[in-house]
């Protein structure tokens, strides 16, 4: 889960989306990512997203682990 930044708003209501693929540019790096939102998808570059800070407390009350989503070599996410 990501949030896109937009200069007109505060980053509280920023929205929530999430990546469902990764495009790559000419020099086979990514710079551009396909978004899934509540309204349909949408086409960003990555310095427009920034990775929701969401953490969740394991078994073990003491350990925290930081929740991300896994994307696979095809640039398709599979969480």
């Amino acid at each position: 889960m990501v949030l896109i930044a937009d200069d007109n708003k505060k980053r509280l209501s920023w929205p929530i989306t999430k990546i469902i693929e990764l495009i790559p540019g000419r020099d086979g790096e990514i710079h551009t990512v396909r978004l899934k939102t509540q309204h349909g998808t949408v086409i960003r570059p990555v310095q427009r997203i920034f990775p929701l800070e969401v953490q969740a407390i394991a078994n073990n009350a003491k350990e925290l682990k930081e929740e991300s989503p896994q994307v696979s070599k095809v640039g398709v996410c599979c969480e």
